[in-house]
C-alpha cells in the first residue's frame, strides 16, 4: 500500500514539470521545424540546438552564414517563419530579405531589398509562402497582404483590396485559411485596436466578426509585450483563441524574468531570464511544456473576446448619452437664439448726424452712384491739407460702413463697391449695395444725433 502511494506522489509531482535548459544569452532566436518536430534554438554565430519534443535530448550542430548577414542581424531584423511541410524561413522586419535555414546553413533565397515598409506587421505563412499583412513604413500604416514569389525571389501583392483597417503591432494568428486580427478602422482613433476583423485566402475577402475591449482593461503602467497571438502583462499570460472567441488566462510561474512565449502546435516554450547579481550578468533559460502541462500548472481562467458589457447596461448607456445631448442640443439652440436675439437688439445703434446726412446725399444721386470727390464736400470745413482731407474721408467712409453694418445686418465689406469713372480712370465711384438700399427705403428707420 504504501509502494503505491509513493507512486501515485511520484507521478502527481511529475505533471507539470517543465523541460529545462540553460542557454548562454537571454535573446536566441527560436523556431520549429515541424517535419521533424523539433525546437530550434540558434544562440551563437558557429552552431544551434535541436531540442526533440519526442526525446527531449539537445543536439548541438554548426551552423554556417552567408556572408549578406550576421548573427547579430538575424536577432533584431529578422523574423523566423515555419509550417508543416516548408524550411524554415527569416523574414526581414520591415519585409525585404528573406533567408532558409538549408541542412547547416543560413542562406539568402531573395532578390529582394529592404523595403522597410511594414515594420511591426502579422508574419505567417499560408500555401508554404511567408506573408506579411499591415505594418508601419514611409509614414504610414499599412493594410496591404503582401506574399514572397519564389520563383521570382519577390514580394507581390497578395490581393489588390486594401480595408479600411489598420494594423500595426496588435494580436493576431493565422488558422488554416483564415488570418484573425485584432485591428482598428482607419480614422481619428486609428490606434485603438479593438476589432476583431478575418481575412478568409479561399474567398479574398475581410469580414468584421466583433469588438474587443481587452487591450483597454490592462493598467498601462505595465506596458504589454505582444508575440503574434500572446501577451504578456507583468506575471500575467493571456493567450487569443479567435476560432473560439476566448481569451485563456495563465500566471506565468517561471524562474525569474519571463521575456516572450512561443506557442507551437506541440509545445509552450518559455523564454526567461536568468540573473547573477554577484557577477553583474544575465543568462538565458527556456522552459518547454507540452500544452496540457503548461495547462494543469498555469492555468487561471477563460473569458470570452467580446465585449460583455454590450448587451442592456451598453445600449441603456447609449440611450441616456443620446438623450443627454439632445438636451443639450436643445439648451445650446435656445440660448443662441436669445443671445442673437439680444446682440441684434442691442446692435442696432441711431446714425450719427454726419453718416446720416452723407447717407442722405448718396440717396439721392442717380443709380446710387456717388464720386468720392463730393465725399469732400462734408468733411472740408476748415480748409485742411490734401492728406488730411483724404484721411477725413476714409474716417467717414468707415463710420459710415460700420453704423450701417450695424443697423442693417450687412457686412462691412459689402455696403458699397468701388470701380472707376467710365470718362476719367483716376476718379474713383462708389456704388451702395441695391439691397441695402432696399432695406433703408423698407423699414425708413434712419434716425439721427
Amino acid at each position: 500500500m504504501k509502494n503505491v502511494v509513493f507512486i501515485l506522489f511520484l507521478c502527481c509531482s511529475l505533471v507539470g514539470k517543465a523541460q529545462s535548459y540553460r542557454l548562454k544569452i537571454v535573446d536566441p532566436v527560436i523556431c520549429f521545424d515541424y517535419n521533424r518536430n523539433k525546437v530550434i534554438v540558434i544562440e551563437d554565430s558557429t552552431y544551434r540546438l535541436e531540442i526533440s519534443l519526442k526525446t527531449k535530448k539537445v543536439i548541438k550542430k554548426p551552423l554556417k552564414w552567408d556572408g549578406q548577414v550576421s548573427f547579430h542581424e538575424l536577432r533584431k531584423e529578422f523574423v523566423p517563419l515555419s509550417e508543416k511541410g516548408s524550411p524554415i524561413y527569416f523574414v526581414d522586419r520591415g519585409c525585404g530579405w528573406v533567408l532558409e535555414l538549408r541542412n547547416d546553413s543560413i542562406v539568402r533565397i531573395d532578390q529582394s531589398f529592404h523595403h522597410q515598409n511594414q515594420f511591426n506587421g502579422a508574419y505567417f505563412m499560408h500555401e508554404g509562402r511567408p506573408h506579411v499583412f499591415g505594418g508601419y513604413g514611409l509614414f504610414t500604416t499599412k493594410s496591404i497582404i503582401t506574399q514572397y514569389n519564389f520563383s521570382l525571389g519577390q514580394w507581390y501583392l497578395a490581393n489588390e483590396f486594401q480595408p479600411s483597417i489598420s494594423f500595426m503591432g496588435s494580436i493576431y494568428r493565422k488558422y488554416k485559411n483564415n488570418l484573425y486580427v485584432l485591428a482598428s478602422s482607419k480614422g481619428p482613433r486609428w490606434n485603438k485596436h479593438n476589432h476583431v476583423y478575418a481575412y478568409n485566402f479561399k474567398q479574398n475577402e475581410w469580414k468584421y466578426l466583433f469588438s474587443s475591449n481587452f487591450l483597454d482593461t490592462l493598467n498601462r503602467s505595465i506596458y504589454p509585450l505582444i508575440q503574434e497571438n500572446v501577451v504578456i502583462h507583468g506575471q500575467i499570460m493571456y493567450e487569443f483563441d479567435f476560432e473560439k472567441g476566448k481569451i485563456d488566462k495563465y500566471k506565468l510561474i517561471t524562474d525569474n524574468w519571463c521575456r516572450r512565449v512561443e506557442c507551437f502546435s506541440d509545445c509552450y516554450v518559455l523564454v526567461c531570464t536568468l540573473s547573477d547579481h554577484s557577477a553583474h550578468t544575465d543568462k538565458g533559460l527556456i522552459q518547454m511544456y507540452s500544452p496540457n502541462e503548461f495547462k494543469n500548472k498555469n492555468h487561471l481562467a477563460s473569458f470570452s473576446m467580446i465585449n460583455n458589457k454590450q448587451g442592456k447596461d451598453s445600449n441603456q448607456i447609449w440611450i441616456w448619452l443620446i438623450l443627454c445631448f439632445l438636451v443639450l442640443l436643445i439648451l445650446i439652440v435656445g440660448w443662441s437664439y436669445n443671445r442673437n436675439t439680444k446682440k441684434i437688439a442691442v446692435t442696432k445703434t441711431q446714425i450719427s448726424s454726419q453718416v446720416g446726412e452723407l447717407i442722405m446725399f448718396w440717396l439721392n444721386k442717380p443709380s446710387y452712384v456717388l464720386e468720392l470727390s463730393e465725399i469732400n464736400d462734408f468733411v472740408n470745413y476748415d480748409e485742411p491739407s490734401p492728406d488730411t482731407l483724404k484721411k477725413r474721408r476714409e474716417t467717414l467712409l468707415k463710420q459710415l460702413c460700420s453704423e450701417l453694418a450695424q443697423q442693417y445686418g450687412f457686412l462691412e465689406d459689402n455696403i458699397y463697391t468701388t470701380q472707376s469713372h467710365p470718362k476719367d480712370k483716376r476718379m474713383k465711384l462708389l456704388v451702395m449695395n441695391s439691397m441695402l438700399v432696399n432695406k433703408i427705403k423698407k423699414e425708413n428707420s434712419l434716425k439721427f444725433i
